[in-house]
């Protein structure tokens, strides 16, 4: 709250694009505060347990613990982040790559209970001409081959990850890294290969 009473703005809010962790932290909370839970509570109601994925959360059990690889940068281990209850949803939750294929697969293939949510934060919400930038409702918007394309990517303390799909054909891939080392390249390199296979799949 201190922050957001001193913060100055570089534009008017709805005229340019700019990712915000901040911003998306905040709008985590929001969210949790207005359904009178938790974050991590509100994420494993409302989008793990509907899609089965039972290794997505912020606080892990001893054997989740045990499972967590250790992030590196620069070559050197380094602690993981943690994150307080206000700014959780910009990046407490850890996953495994099993989980994000569900959470993936689910974005392609919408059960009919959640088909008109999906298909809403697919759609672009706010662009940007000058920037060249469109934006859903957490995912960016692009254009591969003729084809319309979702993405994110993300990173903390020694950890980077990619998610990618292309919704008409179904093609899809994720990249979890423990290293800041960038993945972009790597999952884009991988999508455009899926592009060139007749075959719908999931990578």
């Amino acid at each position: 709250y201190q922050y957001l009473s001193d913060v100055k703005l570089n534009s008017v809010p709805g005229k340019c694009y700019n990712y915000s962790n901040v911003g998306a932290g905040m709008l985590g909370y929001i969210l949790a505060t207005k359904n009178n839970t938790s974050y991590e509570d509100l994420v494993s109601k409302t989008i793990c347990k509907p899609f089965n994925m039972n290794n997505t959360a912020i606080k892990l059990d001893k054997k989740q613990t045990e499972h967590l690889a250790v992030g590196y940068a620069d070559s050197e281990a380094v602690s993981s982040w943690d994150f307080n209850d206000v700014t959780a949803g910009q990046g407490a939750l850890r996953s495994t790559i099993a989980d994000m294929m569900k959470f993936l697969r689910y974005n392609m293939l919408p059960e009919v209970q959640l088909r008109n949510s999906i298909l809403m934060t697919q759609e672009v919400q706010f662009e940007d001409a000058k920037k060249k930038v469109e934006v859903g409702l957490g995912w960016h918007i692009g254009d591969i081959a003729g084809q319309k394309y979702l993405f994110h990517s993300g990173g903390t303390g020694g950890y980077r990850s990619y998610i990618g799909l292309l919704p008409d054909s179904k093609k899809g891939v994720v990249v979890l890294s423990n290293s800041t080392s960038d993945v972009d390249g790597i999952a884009f390199s991988i999508l455009t290969g899926l592009i060139e296979k007749s075959t719908p799949a999931i990578n």
